[in-house]
């Protein structure tokens, strides 16, 4: 049977048989290899992309004061569709009213205290998506609302999806599959390129292997301290501008400090995988927020999908 891509787990024994495959072990051509499947992957007529809000400041003068923003989606898309929803904030005491124009539709009672929406390690997701077809406008109105009024820093990350009328990968199947990391790492070991220096930019690009599409589900962030990122892939950027780590569930390298988990323990779930083709880029470019030195470690995890006739170990 086959699966949509962007919905896990999407391989499933040939034959049509929906059921997940168990004690793949025993089908492993080779003792030492993983076992061979047979996944059947479906055309992919979207890819995984952020839009964003960002007052900062939210100049406030009084008990409410409001700002609004605005973001269109692009005119060479069907639609964009927003999945989730993560936000980072200094106060969450201060409301949000989301509404898409041209026709001013509401996707809410009334507006909602930021406390009510997601995080990065916890994002909201939007039950069936909220569609923004192209050239519409999404706005995101604030209204001070806290018991002390005051100014806010306020991000809203809206995670999902470019949709394009024509696929973007055609349909393709597979004799084998494996879990997989690829990192950026900008620390002093392995492959490390040193820690980054104060208030410093740099990118970290690794090539995927050649002999296998991957398919990135997952991405987990750790630093010392907070950082600004964008990642590309095929020189395609994922995000409209740079956004912190927090919004993708960051944490400190080394610190547990509550209520934030270390990020590997919830990394965060592209609402649709993004597919890299065999000797294909990963370039991630991090900024340093603070005037120190900060190691930084960035993992994509995901899947290599192999065409047939095996695998490298």
């Amino acid at each position: 049977m086959e699966h949509p891509a962007g919905s896990f787990p999407y391989w499933r024994k040939a034959g049509g048989d929906d059921m997940p495959e168990m004690n793949l072990a025993l089908d492993s051509p080779i003792p030492t290899m993983q076992p061979g499947r047979d996944i059947r992957r479906a055309a992919q007529f979207g890819k995984y992309f952020v839009y964003s809000h960002a007052f900062v400041p939210f100049t406030s003068v009084a008990t409410g004061t409001q700002a609004r923003q605005t973001l269109t989606a692009e005119g060479q898309t069907s639609a964009f569709q927003v999945m989730r929803l993560s936000l980072m904030a200094d106060n969450l005491g201060d409301k949000l009213l989301l509404v898409l124009t041209p026709n001013g539709e509401q996707f809410m009672f009334e507006s909602l205290y930021l406390s009510q929406l997601g995080s990065g390690q916890f994002p909201f997701n939007v039950p069936i998506g909220l569609t923004i077809k192209r050239n519409n406008i999404l706005s995101a109105l604030l209204t001070d609302t806290k018991l002390i009024a005051g100014n806010n820093n306020v991000r809203i990350a809206y995670h999902g999806a470019k949709m394009y009328p024509g696929p973007l990968v055609g349909a393709r199947r597979y004799a084998h599959a494996k879990p997989w990391w690829y990192p950026a790492n900008f620390t002093a070991q392995d492959s490390g390129t040193g820690p980054l220096t104060a208030n410093q930019t740099r990118s970290y690009t690794v090539r995927t292997d050649g002999d296998s599409d991957f398919e990135i589900q997952k991405i987990s962030i750790v630093a010392d301290a907070p950082i600004l990122l964008q990642v590309q892939t095929d020189a395609d950027d994922w995000f409209d501008t740079p956004l912190r780590g927090e919004l993708f569930g960051w944490s400190q390298v080394e610190a547990i400090v509550p209520p934030i988990d270390p990020s590997g323990w919830h990394p965060f779930v592209l609402p649709m995988p993004r597919l890299i083709t065999p000797g294909g880029y990963i370039r991630t470019v991090v900024s340093n927020t603070v005037a120190a030195n900060n190691r930084c470690e960035i993992q994509y995890h995901g899947v290599r999908l192999y065409p047939g006739g095996g695998m490298n170990p």
